[in-house]
């Protein structure tokens, strides 16, 4: 991990590279302080703030957080950062609901979806290898088809079924 000095020149340098031709472009950095457990514990949350003001003046536009859960150093950050910031969502971690109310601005899911979808791939594949059936989708794909099937009805204000 750069330091927040250098990383804040690369992030400057992304930024003014990016002016003219997508200036549009919404630049997030990212910082692993809490993801990989870097430094003090008691140090992490006044690192991310570091970081978050040396970002903010090398022109991002928000500052995503990966591996902070905690609602406490979730708000004290979100009031304190000159940039939104943006947490990721994780199995027993705090609901979307309880982000926003910390103020965080954005919510990524990194690779979790992905994973939910390798290890239901992997329970299919070992129950079709192993007896030759294929219940293990059975609920879920039902499930998820109504569900996909309700949203599209009511975003078309009508029904799908033919």
């Amino acid at each position: 991990m750069f330091d927040g000095a250098e990383q804040g020149a690369r992030l400057r340098a992304a930024r003014e590279a990016a002016a003219a031709a997508l200036p549009e472009l919404f630049v997030n950095a990212r910082t692993d302080v809490f993801l990989f457990g870097i430094g003090a514990p008691d140090g992490r949350l006044g690192e991310v703030l570091e970081r978050a003001e040396a970002y903010a003046e090398a022109g991002a536009d928000g500052i995503f957080v990966p591996g902070l859960l905690d609602l406490d150093a979730l708000n004290t950050l979100c009031a304190a950062s000159p940039l939104p910031v943006n947490a990721m969502a994780v199995a027993g971690g705090p609901s979307v609901t309880e982000l926003a109310q910390a103020g965080v601005r954005r919510v990524s899911l990194g690779t979790g979806l992905a994973q939910a979808a390798y290890a239901a791939t992997w329970r299919a594949a070992a129950e079709l290898l192993g007896t030759g059936g294929l219940t293990a989708l059975d609920a879920r794909w039902t499930s998820a088809n109504s569900t996909s099937r309700s949203a599209v009805d009511q975003e078309a204000g009508g029904s799908t079924q033919g």
